[in-house]
């Protein structure tokens, strides 16, 4: 499992209190958003459908508390929910498809969540990103995320002649890449040659 937040400015001493255990978050950030930073704690040792009170903090603040509940052991049946190309940047009403179907997948109380990719269409406005992530909140702190990247969380792409398609920004994946840290697949690049 994996928790993560951020804050509006860099703090010192970030970390993840659970069971008493006070664990230190690792911190990233990227150019095209000076004005936050994420925090991560990757969590082990977790036992299959318990609930756990955990809290997030650092030095000098209050804690924020919250309950995450494990997914299932072995081949037991679980419900999941699972969807995509979500358009949370179209603020037309009725319209904003993640809002309700963030909503409708919290409704049918999943032990995780796919999200199969093109999540927030920030399309280089950065502030998109931090919305869609202040709309997931209440489902993704108590239950798993799991995103998969699509098309749409690139901030630029090229076409097939290296013509630059969208002229939104030269962020790449950082800004997915960045919310969300993710497992490695067991691959270490490193050693392919």
């Amino acid at each position: 499992a994996q928790v993560s937040w951020s804050t509006p400015v860099a703090v010192k001493d970030p970390f993840l209190e659970l069971d008493g255990s006070r664990i230190r978050a690792v911190t990233r950030a990227y150019p095209g958003q000076p004005d936050r930073v994420f925090h991560s704690v990757r969590l082990s040792g977790l036992t299959p459908s318990t609930s756990y009170n955990y809290a997030v903090g650092h030095a000098g603040a209050s804690l924020t508390t919250d309950r995450l509940t494990t997914g299932p052991s072995g081949r037991e049946r679980f419900p999941f929910t699972a969807f995509g190309a979500q358009s949370f940047s179209d603020p037309t009403p009725g319209r904003n498809y993640a809002f309700h179907n963030t909503a409708l997948a919290q409704s049918m109380d999943p032990a995780f969540h796919a999200i199969v990719g093109d999540l927030a269409y920030a399309n280089g406005d950065q502030a998109i990103w931090d919305s869609y992530m202040g709309m997931i909140s209440p489902m993704a702190r108590r239950r798993p995320w799991m995103p998969c990247i699509g098309n749409h969380e690139i901030e630029s792409q090229l076409d097939p002649r290296g013509l630059l398609l969208d002229t939104w920004g030269d962020y790449g994946y950082d800004p997915y890449r960045t919310r969300w840290d993710l497992p490695g697949n067991g691959i270490d690049v490193r050693n392919l040659v």
